[in-house]
């Protein structure tokens, strides 16, 4: 008998409060490209990018004038282009790779951020650069890394001084 009552107190004991609920995750996956410029190795008439492995990248190429001869200090390519003429030049690397988007090639453009002073050029691969964005690629590329090279060319009627400017870049996936 004592067993019995065991059990029918055990059987009378009030049930646990219980609660269920479902929770619906969702993310959505952007597809980008990713643009970084890369220093190319040491060696003649190759200057170092400041900020190599980033995305926004600087590339000195030191000093140059045109007399009988021409000279130039520092690093960079130096090329007398004709008589009036001469240009400072380096290659670097371009690393392009695409991010969660079925693509195996993208559309290369790039222009200057503001117009060069008169009788400069900004070049890339020997394409010079305007200052508004063009609606044709200057290059179709592979993903990956690509050797470029840029170039300002300077003719000997521009003043003594300091030349700068901005390269836009654009990737657009093809």
């Amino acid at each position: 008998m004592a067993c019995l009552c065991a059990i029918l107190l055990l059987g009378s004991l009030p049930a646990f409060a219980q609660g269920a609920g479902a929770l619906t995750v969702s993310l959505h996956v952007n597809s980008s490209i990713s643009l970084v410029f890369n220093s190319y190795p040491a060696g003649p008439g190759v200057c170092p990018l400041t900020g190599s492995g980033t995305n926004n990248a600087g590339l000195n190429l030191g000093w140059a004038t045109q007399p009988a001869g021409g000279t130039h200090g520092g690093c960079g390519q130096y090329t007398v282009v004709n008589n009036s003429t001469y240009q400072m030049s380096s290659p670097f690397y371009l690393d392009v790779e695409v991010f969660n988007l079925s693509s195996s090639q993208y559309d290369l453009r790039a222009w200057v951020a503001s117009a060069p002073p008169g009788q400069v050029a900004f070049l890339l691969n020997s394409q010079t650069l305007t200052p508004s964005r063009t609606s044709a690629p200057q290059q179709t590329n592979a993903y990956g890394s690509t050797t470029e090279t840029f170039a300002i060319q300077v003719q000997k009627q521009v003043p003594a001084g300091t030349l700068s400017g901005t390269v836009e870049f654009e990737a657009t996936a093809k």
